[in-house]
């Protein structure tokens, strides 16, 4: 685990895939090498739908994926 202070992080780097041990190819990346196909999917909980280019949601239109308030 890590922690993150005025940009600077303490500890070392890790999987944003929950409790997942493996190191990250490198510092600037948010999975390891096991789990990097998720970069591509939708950001947002219980959707695994295919993120749309240029976005970190997908484009299905379901209000929570689209970020707007309910």
């Amino acid at each position: 685990q890590s922690v993150v202070l005025d940009g600077i992080t303490l500890g070392h780097p890790c999987c944003a895939v929950y409790n997942c041990k493996l190191p990250l190819p490198t510092n600037q990346s948010h999975y390891c090498e096991a789990h990097h196909t998720k970069e591509r999917e939708c950001s947002i909980n219980g959707c695994s739908n295919a993120a749309k280019m240029g976005f970190k949601t997908c484009a299905t239109g379901n209000m929570s994926c689209l970020g707007i308030q309910i």
